[in-house]
């Protein structure tokens, strides 16, 4: 029960640094061209806000601000900083979905205002926005004077029976000219080049190796990726046993201690902000276990014991916090073992079957600062033995790591 209600407090404790840690680092710069630093909550946490709050390093004052009411803002992530900044112009808003499509080719405009996130800075800038009034995705590029010009692409059914798909492509054209009197461009890279994120940074960074303009890009977006992490893991694990469905469950062992080591790997989504992650580890352990008591009738005294060592692979799903230098984190997942040599007494034998294998869940909270990390699991598992309702073993581990490769 008080294991029970220490992890309630952890989830608990968690969720209040989750709601604090949604503030990043970061700043705005107002329509007056004034700079305020403090914190930014990029609400709906998405790459294309309509709105976001501030919160300045003064006098902690919480203020919303919708495109045109600042100039651009900053977001400081982990990754790298994010960069918007606020436009009001006409935007392509012809439906995506099928079922809405027109059968008109000649784009349609509404005049709007949005946030647009920065995607690549050179000679020209591009940015990536969705507008506020069907939410689809744009591209538009900034010009060294500070012009402005949307990339234009629509689908439209071509036929009045609406099979068949048509697209306007005007973005082509569009980039064609700009990219003109650079050499390093022919025509099958403008030809062959997506409406999407990796298609115009693609362009955007062959653009800005042009020797006449420039020597490359001053900033560019780059999605998060996964990062991988190895180590070692040395720990000691105190194991309870209990035997079930004969009269042998009147044995009552003493818990065993032992020591474990093994490696693990760290696996950390992206696009999470480093909190959902994927953790493996594979184990080296062993337990053994002996104890006696008076038979039936007899009143004998009867000796029960169970040695194993084994392989344990442990698979979970983690979330975690970082919060400055330290990482506290809460994981679950399961465990399967491999036994590599079992002996057990003859009382054993006569009741349960001996088997290779065993299977467990568990639940952990942990610390992780730099390089290290410390970690309480408790485990149960339904042990190395079938038949008669087979064993079940009760587990409490501590254990540490360091890991040995980490990504920077």
């Amino acid at each position: 029960m008080n294991r029970l209600l220490a992890l309630i407090l952890f989830i608990l404790l968690l969720t209040d640094l989750h709601a604090q840690n949604r503030w990043n680092k970061g700043y705005i710069v107002t329509n007056n061209g004034d700079t305020l630093t403090g914190k930014i909550d990029n609400i709906g946490n998405t790459l294309y806000p309509k709105t976001i709050a501030f919160k300045n390093d003064v006098d902690q004052v919480i203020k919303q601000y919708s495109p045109g009411e600042i100039e651009s803002f900053c977001i400081t992530t982990a990754y790298q900083p994010l960069y918007f900044k606020s436009f009001a112009t006409d935007a392509e808003v012809s439906p995506e979905n099928l079922a809405f499509l027109s059968n008109v080719s000649k784009p349609i405009t509404q005049h709007c205002a949005f946030f647009a996130q920065l995607l690549a800075a050179g000679n020209n800038k591009l940015y990536a926005f969705k507008d506020p009034v069907i939410g689809k995705k744009h591209f538009l590029i900034e010009y060294a004077g500070g012009n402005i010009s949307e990339l234009i692409f629509k689908r439209y059914f071509i036929d009045n029976d609406k099979t068949q798909i048509g697209r306007n492509e005007a973005y082509k054209q569009q980039l064609q000219q700009l990219y003109a009197h650079c050499s390093k461009f022919n025509f099958s890279d403008i030809s062959n080049a997506q409406y999407t994120t990796t298609g115009m940074l693609r362009l955007a960074r062959k653009y800005n190796r042009c020797d006449a303009i420039d020597t490359g890009l001053r900033y560019e977006f780059k999605r998060e990726r996964s990062t991988v992490d190895f180590g070692l893991v040395v720990g000691t694990e105190n194991t309870k046993l209990t035997l079930n469905g004969s009269y042998l469950s009147r044995a009552v062992f003493n818990p065993a201690t032992t020591a474990n080591a093994g490696v693990n790997m760290h696996l950390t989504f992206p696009n999470c902000k480093g909190r959902i992650s994927f953790y493996s580890e594979l184990l080296f352990t062993k337990y053994d276990m002996n104890t006696s008591f008076g038979a039936y009738v007899t009143n004998t005294p009867l000796a029960v014991g169970i040695d194993v060592t084994y392989l344990k692979l442990l698979t979970a799903i983690r979330y975690q916090l970082p919060i400055a230098k330290f990482t506290p984190f809460i994981q679950a997942g399961i465990t399967n073992g491999y036994a590599l040599s079992f002996t057990a007494t003859p009382s054993i034998y006569e009741y349960y079957t001996p088997q290779n294998y065993e299977m467990s869940y568990f639940a952990s909270i942990g610390l992780k600062y730099d390089r290290c990390e410390l970690e309480y699991r408790n485990e149960n598992s339904n042990g190395f033995t079938g038949g008669f309702g087979g064993s079940v073993f009760y587990s409490q581990s501590i254990l540490f790591k360091y890991y040995l490769i980490q990504h920077n």
